[in-house]
C-alpha cells in the first residue's frame, strides 16, 4: 500500500513539474491584434515590435478581442497576400488549435507535429490568451522526452529525478541493473533464440559457402 502512495506520488510530482515547465516556456513576445483593425495596421504594429525587440516570434498574429480573449488567427504572409485596406476578421481563421496551460508539455508538442502547425497559442478556462509555445520549444519538448523515455527503457534514467547527467549517474547501481534487468534478460533469450535458428540450418549455411567458394 505504501508503495503504491510512493509511486503515486511520483508521477503527480513528474505531471506537476511538466505542467510548470509549460508555464515557464510559453512567451507573450507575439504580435496581438484586434479584428476591426486593418491588415496595414498590422503591419505597423509588427515593423514597431521589431524595431523594439518585443517579438520572439513572427510566425502569426494572434487576434483577441477587448476582454484578451483569443478570437482568431492569421498568418504573417497574408500581409504581403492581400490588400493592406483589409480587415483583419476577414482573413482569421476561427478554428484554432489551442492548449490549457495545465496540459502535459509533451501532449501539447505532439499536439502541434499533429495538425502541423508552428506555434501553439495557450489560453486559460475563460479562452485569455496568455502567450504561445513556439517552434523551438515545442523542439526541445519533444527531444528531452524522448531522451527520457529511451534511457528509463533502459534504466538509466530515474523518471522522480529531473534529466541530467549527474542525476543518470547518481543512481545506486543495484537500481540500476534491477531497472535494466528485464532488458538484459530479454536480449539474453533473443541472442539463444537466435543462436538455435541459425544452427537449424548450419547444413543448408554450409554447402551454400562452399559452392559460393566453388563458383567464386
Amino acid at each position: 500500500m505504501t508503495t503504491k502512495k510512493i509511486d503515486k506520488k511520483t508521477k503527480e510530482s513528474k505531471q506537476t513539474k511538466k505542467n510548470n515547465g509549460l508555464k515557464q516556456k510559453i512567451t507573450l513576445k507575439v504580435p496581438l491584434i484586434y479584428p476591426e483593425q486593418t491588415l496595414q495596421e498590422a503591419q505597423d504594429i509588427l515593423l514597431k515590435k521589431l524595431k523594439n525587440k518585443e517579438i520572439e516570434t513572427i510566425n502569426y498574429f494572434y487576434v483577441i478581442d477587448q476582454n484578451k480573449k483569443l478570437i482568431g488567427l492569421f498568418s504573417i504572409k497574408e500581409l504581403f497576400l492581400c490588400d493592406l485596406k483589409t480587415k483583419v476578421k476577414e482573413v482569421m481563421k476561427t478554428q484554432l488549435i489551442k492548449a490549457d496551460p495545465q496540459t502535459d508539455q509533451e501532449q501539447v508538442a505532439y499536439l502541434a507535429l499533429k495538425n502541423n502547425i508552428k506555434a501553439v497559442p495557450i489560453v486559460n478556462q475563460d479562452n485569455v490568451f496568455l502567450g504561445i509555445l513556439t517552434s523551438d520549444q515545442i523542439l526541445d519538448i519533444l527531444d528531452k522526452e524522448t531522451s527520457e523515455d529511451l534511457l528509463h527503457l533502459a534504466g538509466f534514467y530515474e523518471p522522480s529525478q529531473s534529466f541530467s547527467l549527474k542525476n543518470n549517474l547518481s543512481i545506486p547501481i543495484l537500481k540500476s541493473i534491477k531497472n535494466r534487468l528485464p532488458w538484459l534478460i530479454v536480449g539474453l533469450f533473443g541472442g539463444i533464440l537466435a543462436a538455435r535458428i541459425i544452427n537449424l540450418f548450419t547444413n543448408s549455411l554450409e554447402k551454400n559457402l562452399i559452392l559460393a567458394m566453388l563458383f567464386h
